[in-house]
């Protein structure tokens, strides 16, 4: 019984090794997946569309603009990848998906048809398509609360900043990550609400696994 004991430790630790060695080498995508999303250029242009709130996206007396500041943070400055994100300035009437433009808004997920019932309740979604290939836009669901800062929502809200950061990962071809192991990086694929959870925010900032994805992607 002892000797089983010693063999069931030491495959234990052998098996805790390899999961870490395996975690730490890993890219900020699923290899074989994204590099089928990966756009055609380095430089892409991201609009945004009317439907978003005008006092915080659109105001010339406002200095904080989510969108904006989360294009930059894939910036090549910052990554050392091969691309760069260009804010493209605003948009007006519904976003269609199958136009030249790669919007950001605000969408009812319950009146989309295109989007499965299943995925009704997300919080936001980036839309690919045959036609829009590279120009996939990003739908934020207006049935949820999103906040960029300290807000008054009873319930708590979603960091808008992080969850437009983490949509922008996926234009670029990057999936998320489910494993709690990267739960500080953009990629990582749950999100919880704020103030409830002061995690939410780490979508916000780029960590080295979501770096490594983008400049093996874009060198």
């Amino acid at each position: 019984m002892e000797q089983i004991k010693k063999t069931l430790v030491v495959v234990l630790m052998l098996v805790l090794l390899l999961t870490c060695t395996l975690f730490s080498s890993a890219y900020g995508f699923i290899r074989g997946t994204a590099s089928a999303s990966k756009l055609n250029t380095t430089n892409k242009y991201i609009y945004a569309n009317e439907s978003l709130p005008v006092n915080v996206f659109f105001s010339n007396t406002n200095t904080y603009n989510p969108l904006k500041t989360a294009l930059l943070r894939w910036s090549k400055s910052k990554t050392g990848a091969n691309f760069n994100y260009t804010y493209g300035g605003k948009t007006y009437g519904a976003i269609t998906k199958n136009d030249i433009w790669s919007e950001v808004s605000f969408v009812n997920f319950n009146q989309i048809s295109e989007i499965p019932a299943s995925a009704k309740s997300a919080i936001a979604l980036t839309i690919r398509t045959s036609r829009n290939y590279n120009n996939p836009d990003i739908y934020l669901n207006s049935n949820k609360k999103f906040g960029i800062g300290y807000c008054s929502y009873s319930g708590g809200w979603y960091d808008c900043e992080g969850i437009i950061t983490h949509e922008l990962g996926h234009v670029l071809g990057l999936t998320d990550l489910y494993n709690y192991y990267y739960v500080s990086s953009t990629m990582y694929g749950y999100f919880s609400l704020i103030p409830n959870n002061a995690s939410s925010y780490n979508s916000r900032t780029l960590q080295a696994d979501d770096i490594k994805g983008l400049k093996t992607m874009y060198p």
